[in-house]
C-alpha cells in the first residue's frame, strides 16, 4: 500500500474524519471514509409522510404557538415579581374612599379659594 494512503487511512481511523483524493490521470475527485460511515450514506432515510398545505400550515402554527409559549415563560422567570402599591380594598375601606371621593369637589373649591386671597404682584420692566 503506498504510504500516503495509509497516512490518510491512519488519519480517518483516529480523527474519523473524510477525504478526498484528486487523481491527476483522471482528472476525478474521490472520497476516502470508513466503511460503516460509507453505508450510512447509503442507508436510505424514511420519506416524511406527505401532507397537506393546511396540515403544514397547522403545524407550523402550532410550533410557533409552543415557541412563543416557551419565549413568554423564559422572560415571567426572568422578570422581576410584581408587588402591589396598595392592599386591595376590602369593604369598609370602600365606604371610607366613596366617602372622601364625594368630598374630593369640596375640598378642591376650598384650596382654589385659599389661592384666590393670595396677593398678586405684577412686574413691569424698567427701561433705561
Amino acid at each position: 500500500m503506498d504510504a500516503s494512503i495509509k497516512k490518510i487511512i491512519e488519519s480517518i481511523q483516529k480523527t474519523g474524519d473524510r477525504f478526498i483524493i484528486w487523481d491527476t490521470a483522471s482528472n476525478q475527485p474521490y472520497v476516502v471514509m470508513s466503511l460503516a460511515d460509507y453505508e450510512k450514506l447509503l442507508a436510505k432515510p424514511e420519506k416524511p409522510k406527505a401532507h397537506s398545505e393546511s396540515q403544514l400550515l397547522e403545524k407550523i402554527n402550532s410550533d410557533i404557538a409552543l415557541w412563543r409559549a416557551k419565549q413568554e415563560m423564559a422572560v415571567a422567570q426572568k422578570a422581576p415579581p410584581v408587588v402591589p402599591l396598595a392592599p386591595p380594598l376590602s369593604q369598609s375601606t370602600a365606604k371610607e374612599e366613596v366617602f372622601l371621593t364625594e368630598e374630593a369637589p369640596a375640598v378642591a373649591e376650598a384650596e382654589t379659594a385659599k389661592e384666590d386671597d393670595k396677593e398678586q404682584y405684577n412686574f413691569e420692566s424698567i427701561e433705561s
